[in-house]
């Protein structure tokens, strides 16, 4: 085996992963497509009826039973890093603060 056929089927290795890869990616994509979307399309007078005015009756009244519930969150704190130069700042840039 010389050295040109064992960089070929390696391409086609490369190749046929790649082919594997974008047939799996479609077929998920058609499942979700086929599973979140409708079957049969909405009826005819179903579209456009967002732009009508609904209309609802008011009435008042009160609710039957209420709980009091209170709730209390402990979160220990933890440290989000750690420092990992040592030494001293000894000095900063001077900082203009003052706006016109």
């Amino acid at each position: 085996m010389n050295r040109d056929s064992g960089t070929a089927s390696r391409g086609l290795g490369v190749v046929l992963v790649v082919l594997l890869l974008v047939a799996g990616v479609g077929a998920a994509s058609w499942w979700a497509a086929r599973t979140t979307l409708p079957a049969e399309p909405a009826a005819d007078g179903a579209l456009g009826q967002a732009d009508a005015a609904v209309w609802g009756e008011v009435t008042q009244g009160s609710v039957g039973r209420s709980l009091p519930l209170s709730v209390t969150l402990r979160q220990p704190a933890v440290p989000v890093a750690a420092n990992g130069l040592s030494g001293v700042v000894t000095s900063i840039s001077p900082v203009i603060t003052e706006r016109r």
